[in-house]
């Protein structure tokens, strides 16, 4: 809102649209490639929702905004974890819990992970690693054999699918660019907005936009329970792997041109240790605490203890709404400082 009421604002919103379609082009074709049509495959749905928020992360990073990939990596977890779900509860058909649910307890100790790291104000290598083998721990679990897993939806010819994966992964990489570059843009026509706040209120909604659609689908025809798996998966790569990836990635790219005057293992230790990653206190003291919550909330729905029903479909999407407009708040008033 606040974005089209400004004035100036024209090039940096053309871009985010731009990045929009092609986002939603490359997460539209990834889920056609990657999955079946009745959701029975919730892992490599997650995948093909995943990719237009992996190559916007690295992209953001890679374009001297690390704040805004954490931003994206963070914000599109919340959403998933809440706007979605609410959706998908408002349309859906039936409360059946599909055999992968085993792994949404595991959104309780990924979210943990991040926010223990926030204590020390960054984010370095050691936490990377801890991410990513807890990540491991967690395919491991997900790979198993579901055994109540059927579908009669066919799955597209390989060659084809690996062809539109292409496709979506070269999208997804323009989109990234284009959505980088509307955001800062955008933010430096608003002063009281950094490009992480522009991220969080207005890229990160447009982002989850195919998975809502697609998602939403899933759940009337009967299979809210697998969208809530894609959904939960998609949460699991972003804390498990993107984020270690674009941590590791940050330590790199600062660490790379001082190798050469490293002679012990001891400056490379410190070296490493001096180009950790900033966390945002914004993104530490709202986001981490509201993924630790869902994380909570998530084991007694996995055991079918707690259905999503009218009231709490309506207390998610407010609270993402309030989520968004506390974010606003917070950070333009100066109480948490990005």
């Amino acid at each position: 809102m606040a974005l089209a009421l400004s004035g100036g604002l024209s090039e940096g919103v053309l871009l985010l649209v731009a990045a929009a379609l092609a986002h939603y082009s490359a997460a539209r074709m990834g889920i056609f490639a990657l999955s079946r049509a009745d959701g029975a495959d919730p892992g490599r749905r997650a995948i093909g929702q995943w990719i237009p928020i992996a190559a916007t992360a690295i992209g953001a990073l890679l374009m001297n905004e690390p704040k805004m990939a954490l931003s994206v990596i963070l914000g599109t977890s919340v959403a998933s974890l809440a706007l979605v779900p609410g959706l998908i509860a408002v349309v859906s058909s039936s409360n059946v819990l599909p055999a992968s649910r085993r792994a949404w307890p595991f959104l309780l100790p990924a979210a943990l992970l991040p926010m223990m790291a926030g204590f020390s104000a960054h984010l370095a290598w050691g936490h990377a690693i801890a991410m990513l083998l807890f990540g491991a721990m967690v395919l491991m679990v997900w790979l198993q054999d579901p055994g109540d897993e059927t579908t009669s939806a066919p799955a597209i010819e390989r060659s084809r699918s690996r062809y539109l994966v292409v496709v979506a992964m070269l999208l997804a990489v323009g989109g990234a660019y284009l959505a980088v570059k509307g955001t800062i843009f955008a933010s430096n026509e608003i002063r009281v907005y950094s490009p992480p706040l522009v991220a969080s209120i207005v890229l990160n909604p447009l982002l989850l936009m195919p998975t809502i659609g697609t998602a939403s689908t899933l759940a009337q025809n009967g299979h809210s329970g697998r969208a809530l798996s894609a959904m939960a998966a998609t949460v699991l790569l972003n804390l498990c792997l993107l984020l270690p990836m674009v941590i590791l990635l940050h330590v790199g790219l600062h660490s790379a041109d001082k190798l050469k005057m490293i002679h012990t293992g001891n400056e490379l230790l410190a070296q490493l240790a001096a180009a950790a990653m900033p966390y945002p206190m914004a993104a530490w003291r709202i986001d981490t605490v509201l993924l630790v919550l869902f994380g909570f909330a998530a084991i007694p729905v996995a055991m079918g203890r707690w259905v999503i029903g009218w009231l709490e479909s309506g207390l998610l999407i407010f609270g993402y709404v309030a989520y968004l407009a506390f974010s606003v708040l917070a950070i333009t008033k100066g109480y948490l400082p990005t």
